[in-house]
């Protein structure tokens, strides 16, 4: 029951801020290779924090530019608990780990350039729109050639 509702307050979530690109990369990790979604999403998120962290002003996706994302991100990791966004990738890739989960997309089955290639090409473009830092299926296919 409290599960359930953890998932309906999470669905209520999302609706209002939507999801960004570990969002739009884990839906075919998920569909394909058998990966629980919050698994799929978490694998991504380092990488993508840190990505997140370099925007820049020529590749800048928010509205409020690069410095309000850059500060979001600090304001992020102070409230993990990590004085930098390396600590918190770190962190992040720890504690999958010591959860039993795959940290490395070869882990779960993506052996292949080829693959990687499928899973950046199938991301959810809407989702990739959203976030703060401009991501198209090329970088998003760095991203996980990152974590391969």
């Amino acid at each position: 029951r409290a599960m359930m509702r953890a998932a309906h307050l999470a669905g209520c979530a999302i609706n209002l801020t939507r999801t960004t690109g570990c969002h739009a990369l884990s839906y075919d990790l998920s569909y394909r290779f058998k990966v629980a979604h919050g698994h799929a999403v978490a694998l991504t998120l380092p990488v993508m924090l840190h990505f997140i962290a370099g925007v820049t002003d020529h590749d800048v996706n928010d509205p409020r530019g690069k410095d309000y994302v850059r500060l979001q991100i600090g304001r992020l990791c102070d409230l993990l608990g990590f004085a930098t966004v390396d600590e918190a990738c770190y962190a992040i890739s720890e504690r999958l780990k010591r959860a039993g989960l795959a940290t490395r997309l070869t882990q779960i089955g993506v052996a292949t350039p080829e693959e990687r290639a499928r899973v950046a090409a199938a991301a959810n473009v809407e989702r990739l729109g959203n976030n703060p830092r401009r991501l198209d299926a090329a970088r998003a296919l760095a991203l996980l050639d990152a974590i391969a």
